[in-house]
């Protein structure tokens, strides 16, 4: 356990050690009492390849639907590079999961959907928020000169 910000807190102003915000989810010490904390926590535990955490924090009704190595394959093949909570109310949180892998970045927006059951809160469900595809680099027409500059035609050159 190191005195490092919080996975979760890396995008904020305000950097909290992962000492004092996750890990007592992650050690059992504490249970999230809000949306929020649980979904701070998921990522985090994501961030660390906490599958169990994952496994037991996800809703009993839905665990037989998700493959632990699913779960396990993403946590470690990517490097997560913070969290941006749009909006938490008593039952969802809106976030963006921003993530590197295999050199690309990626940000995955969903709305996630919590539930109490034996006081215990679950995340139980989640919907991608798709918004519009924003691209990085201009667009390159297959009739257009390669990027490359070899002096051939994109479609001839680099996306043959």
């Amino acid at each position: 356990m190191t005195n490092s910000v919080c996975p979760c807190r890396l995008l904020e102003e305000k950097k909290i050690p992962y000492t004092k915000c996750c890990a007592p989810f992650h050690l059992k010490e504490k249970q999230a009492s809000n949306p929020e904390e649980l979904m701070r926590a998921r990522y985090s535990a994501f961030s660390k390849g906490d599958i169990n955490f994952l496994m037991e924090t996800l809703h009993p009704s839905k665990r037989s639907d998700v493959e632990e190595s699913d779960l396990r394959e993403w946590a470690e093949n990517s490097t997560w590079t913070g969290l941006e909570i749009v909006k938490a109310t008593n039952s969802t949180v809106e976030f963006k999961a921003h993530y590197e892998m295999k050199n690309e970045q990626y940000i995955h927006h969903e709305l996630s959907e919590f539930r109490k059951e034996e006081n215990i809160l679950y995340f139980y469900d989640g919907k991608l928020q798709q918004g519009p595809v924003v691209r990085t680099s201009p667009k390159v027409g297959r009739n257009d000169p390669c990027s490359c500059g070899s002096g051939k035609k994109f479609k001839k050159c680099c996306n043959a």
